[in-house]
């Protein structure tokens, strides 16, 4: 596909124009600065899904003046330090018009913080918009979808209530 780059592990890396296209589609605002930060995410780290959440995914964000709240799920942050990984993600975003606040996760963590009924994880499950996904994000919706059945996880004002 015209376009595409290859990772250093020969996986096909989506082009720079296809996130751009892919954020104008999920309705993002800012989808020029999200593809361009996503897309050397997506180089740096070979994520298996990056998902934005917080008030740019839910529509309630104030132009000029909301961050970009990101996760990224990838297992190049095994025995990095949470103040590591943050500080590494920042740098991706130093120097942007518009503040990324970007939280890196292994996909291990991710679903230890979603059996753990983490407001983070729930909240990016249940009103994220995922830009890109190897499949992993499939998985993570998924358990999240049972342990709202299981648990009767109700979404409230501030937070997640069990009903069950």
């Amino acid at each position: 596909m015209p376009g595409r780059r290859s990772s250093s592990r020969g996986r096909c890396l989506p082009s720079r124009e296809e996130l751009l296209e892919r954020a104008r589609s999920l309705g993002l605002p800012y989808a020029e600065e999200v593809a361009d930060f996503c897309s050397a995410i997506i180089e740096a780290f070979e994520p298996w899904c990056i998902i934005i959440h917080g008030s740019v995914a839910r529509g309630d964000y104030v132009l000029g003046r909301s961050d970009v709240d990101v996760l990224v799920i990838s297992d190049r942050f095994e025995g990095m330090d949470v103040r590591d990984r943050i500080g590494e993600l920042l740098s991706y975003g130093a120097g942007r018009a518009i503040l990324f606040e970007a939280l890196g996760f292994t996909r291990e963590e991710a679903l230890h913080m979603l059996e753990d009924l983490n407001l983070l994880m729930l909240d990016a499950l249940h009103h994220g918009k995922v830009i890109y996904d190897r499949g992993f994000y499939k998985q993570l919706k998924a358990r999240f979808e049972e342990l709202v059945a299981e648990r009767g996880l109700v979404k409230i004002r501030k937070g997640w209530m069990a009903t069950r």
